[in-house]
């Protein structure tokens, strides 16, 4: 038996190791080498995990520890500095993410609960993959690298209220007793945010005595991450919620830099986790049955995103091709979307096919979203070129 799992382990492991070094020579994020091993991995390629149920749990696991270090690398202070292009820029994005969904869905006949769906998870992009990318690029510190790590984090904090309201558009046949304790906890977890914002660097009771302890500094961490995931889910709503929130606590937390120090190891493998996980869950088969459709949606995501957080940017004080650059680099839909897309599901708002689609389009998007990038700088640096001449003349 342990030698099955053994190989099992070595040939996920050999499979991540080739795409990731066949990736990273042609000049691509890790992450997209991580979502094709998974279809490799998956039903769809070798076969060589096909339990269903295994799956969503290691996918709820990955998201879990992703969610938690991606609220790590939340500064609040930083957010707060920034907060007239991060809040007002990322607010104007969702609204018309929501609309132009709405718009959509009014013509398609879905209901409302859907097309608000449609609109949440369009408007959120990928941090996972644009913070690596943002690297690469050595975009950090620049203005755009700060206007679109801003944006991403406030993208990323809105998410606890899109997961409370999907939760009640699809609970509607839940009694009082049910809804009651979830509105409880999310406004807990909302004043807890605002508490924190308003208290940087507090102290973590114990936090000086586990910090002098290396082992009780792994387990100490893995409470905090997986206490507060549970609580979450205990009171029914997401569990990478909580998670995301304590990667928040941790990270504007006095005395608490141990606890990303101890658990840097784990976030390579859990994003890997994550990612390929994703990739398991699609189908091959209904990607190429519905694969028009689906690179049509995607591709029309790339523009609606490029073009209307560009046009924001661009009121907010941008130039023209600093406004766009950074629309095409939020151009693609991110992990939390995702999970926006298993809450749905969850709760009835879409079906097993909708998922499939959302799985499949958002998977795609990551994929595509590095050449769109590319593709979309080349031409704004032609334009910038062909308008600097014109204007010299």
């Amino acid at each position: 038996m342990i030698d099955s799992y053994l190989s099992i382990v070595i040939g996920i492991s050999a499979i991540i190791l080739v795409l990731g070094l066949l990736f990273r020579y042609w000049g691509q994020p890790v992450i997209i080498a991580y979502i094709f091993a998974g279809i490799l991995i998956g039903p769809s390629g070798f076969g060589i995990v096909t339990d269903q149920e295994l799956m969503s749990v290691i996918g709820e696991v990955g998201v879990i520890m992703l969610l938690f270090f991606i609220g790590m690398e939340i500064s609040l202070p930083k957010l707060l500095r920034n907060w007239r292009v991060a809040i007002v820029g990322t607010g104007a994005t969702i609204l018309l993410s929501i609309g132009i969904a709405s718009l959509a869905g009014y013509a398609l006949g879905w209901p409302f609960a859907r097309s608000l769906l449609i609109g949440f998870v369009i408007s959120i992009s990928s941090t996972a993959l644009l913070v690596k990318v943002l690297g690469e690029k050595k975009l950090f510190g620049t203005r755009v690298g700060d206007n679109v790590l801003g944006i991403l984090l406030v993208q990323d904090v809105a998410v606890i209220p899109m997961m409370i309201i999907i939760s009640f558009m699809g609970g509607s046949n839940e009694s009082l007793t049910h809804i009651i304790p979830e509105l409880l906890i999310g406004v807990v977890l909302i004043a807890l945010f605002v508490w924190v914002s308003r208290h940087p660097d507090f102290k973590v009771p114990c936090a000086v005595r586990i910090r002098k302890d290396h082992d009780l500094r792994i387990f100490a961490a893995l409470v905090i991450c997986l206490g507060l995931a549970f609580l979450t889910s205990f009171f029914g709503l997401s569990a990478s919620l909580g998670a995301f929130i304590a990667g928040i606590l941790v990270a504007n937390g006095k005395e608490t830099k141990w606890v990303e120090n101890s658990l840097h190891s784990f976030h390579i493998l859990f994003v890997a986790i994550f990612f390929v996980s994703i990739g398991m869950l699609i189908d091959i088969s209904f990607v190429l049955e519905h694969l028009a459709v689906i690179l049509g949606a995607v591709f029309l995501v790339f523009f609606i995103n490029t073009f209307v957080k560009g046009i924001v940017l661009k009121l907010l004080g941008d130039t023209w091709s600093e406004s766009f650059y950074s629309g095409a680099l939020l151009s693609q839909i991110g992990e939390f979307s995702f999970v926006l897309g298993a809450a749905a599901l969850h709760t009835g708002i879409i079906t097993l096919v909708g998922y499939q689609y959302v799985i499949a389009i958002i998977s795609i998007s990551l994929v595509l979203s590095p050449f769109w990038i590319q593709i979309f700088k080349k031409n704004m640096d032609v334009v910038e070129r062909l308008h600097g001449s014109m204007y010299r003349w």
